[in-house]
């Protein structure tokens, strides 16, 4: 038997040994979580940064575009009634002035092939009778009495 001082037993310096890794392990752990921690708000900060300057670039490039447009539609819809009233205006305008062309053209032809020919002078306008296909009558028309008519004669 040895006499002096104990000796710790096995079991209990390797408790304490054990004990020590879980306290060194313990706080590397929490430094390293504290490092992430840190890392992950600098990449979170960077990242929100980033995007608030991107987005801030892109409506300052994009407003004046808008801006454009916005001018634009405000502008032809300021013009467009305008437009649309000369445009139907314009178009009213030359249909009644074909029509009534149409009925000149219409009126001229059918006076010739009736044997008249219509002179415009002064503001008088003359009907002149070719005396080989038509004359000027005294008809009589039903109720109203007699009353002078042109008499054409077909070929």
């Amino acid at each position: 038997m040895t006499t002096g001082k104990p000796t710790p037993r096995l079991s209990e310096r390797l408790n304490a040994d054990l004990e020590a890794l879980r306290h060194e392990n313990a706080a590397l752990m929490a430094s390293q979580l504290q490092s992430f921690r840190t890392d992950l708000t600098a990449i979170a900060t960077h990242a929100r940064d980033t995007i608030e300057a991107d987005t801030r670039m892109f409506l300052h490039a994009t407003s004046g575009t808008m801006q454009s447009f916005h001018h634009r539609i405000t502008r032809w819809l300021t013009l467009a009634p305008a437009i649309l009233l000369a445009t139907a205006t314009a178009a009213i305008t030359a249909l009644l002035v074909l029509s009534w062309l149409w009925s000149v053209m219409l009126s001229k032809s059918e006076l010739t092939r009736l044997g008249l020919q219509r002179i415009d002078q002064g503001g008088t306008t003359y009907l002149l009778t070719d005396p080989a296909r038509a004359s000027i009558q005294t008809c009589a028309i039903s109720d109203q009495g007699s009353v002078l008519c042109i008499q054409i004669k077909e070929k």
